[in-house]
This record gives C-alpha cells, sequence and structure tokens, in this order.
C-alpha cells in the first residue's frame, strides 16, 4: 500500500470504531442502570431543592451556613442559629421582627433591626442587629445567609 492510500484506510477503520458506539469498552452494551443508592440520593436531594422557597438552591444554603458561622451571625444567634448570647434562637418557627418567609429573611440581614425596632424583651440597645450583620456581605451573599436561615427555621427537629 502507498502512503496515499493509508490515510483514507485509517479513516475507515477510525469510523468504524466510533459507529460501533465506543462505550463500555466498545461491547456496544449500555451501562447497567444506577444502584438503590444512588437512586435514593438523587431522589433525596431532589426532595430537598423542592422543599425550598423559589430561585433557593441547595448551593445557597452551604454556601449561606458557611458564611452565617464564620461571620457575625453566629457571634450573636450561636452557632448553628441556637444558643446565642444576644440575638434570638433561629432554628424554630418564632419570629419576633418578621413572619419567617424567605424574602423577610433576606430582608432583615440586608436591612438588620435598629435599636428601637426591637421586640424581645431580652434585647439590648448595644447589641441590635446592624444592616448586613455588620459585615461586607454582597446582596448573594445576603441571599445564601437567608436561604440557610429559612432552611435550619423550616426543617423539624431530629431531620
Amino acid at each position: 500500500m502507498t502512503n496515499h492510500n493509508i490515510i483514507p484506510f485509517s479513516l475507515v477503520i477510525v469510523f468504524a470504531a466510533c459507529a460501533s458506539g465506543g462505550g463500555s469498552a466498545g461491547t456496544g452494551k449500555t451501562p447497567p442502570p444506577p444502584s438503590p443508592a444512588a437512586t435514593t440520593t438523587a431522589a433525596a436531594s431532589t426532595t430537598a431543592q423542592a422543599d425550598l422557597p423559589d430561585g433557593v438552591t441547595m448551593d445557597m444554603v452551604a454556601k449561606g451556613e458557611v458564611l452565617y458561622n464564620r461571620g457575625s451571625c453566629a457571634k450573636c444567634h450561636g452557632k448553628d442559629g441556637h444558643n446565642g448570647a444576644y440575638g434570638p434562637n433561629l432554628t424554630d418557627s418564632r419570629w419576633a421582627q418578621i413572619d419567617g418567609s424567605y424574602p423577610e429573611i433576606a430582608q432583615i440581614i440586608a436591612k438588620g433591626v435598629a435599636p428601637d425596632e426591637e421586640k424581645l424583651p431580652t434585647s439590648q440597645r448595644a447589641t441590635y442587629m446592624k444592616p448586613r450583620g455588620g459585615m461586607l456581605l454582597k446582596d448573594e451573599e445576603v441571599f445564601a445567609i437567608a436561604a440557610y436561615v429559612w432552611k435550619i427555621s423550616h426543617t423539624p427537629a431530629g431531620s
């Protein structure tokens, strides 16, 4: 065979290999269905996502948890939303300032709570909630923290 005949012959072999399916080591077999554990995990993820407010993702919740626990939020409200020295518990369904909806949680984080607006009898003027928790939070970070706070306040105990 001459050199100019080898190239077309090589292309025929390559195309034949590709046409055979190429998957599963060229056996032409389809991969096995996912395991029951993988199916259960995917279903749980979909259910968790469905339980969130519109526009909120589990990724936002995860980012919000990190921001919350590393920022000033945990200093007042406590790690993971409870047992804080100054702020109210955020892991139950009781709300002093707002109705507990995701938009209102985001708004109160962004706006804060001025000393004269505090509704809790235990609130102290010196420990009011500053806008954005006194941190330099971007809007998407405010929304992420709000997603996390919404999630911990709307998850039944023991879940």
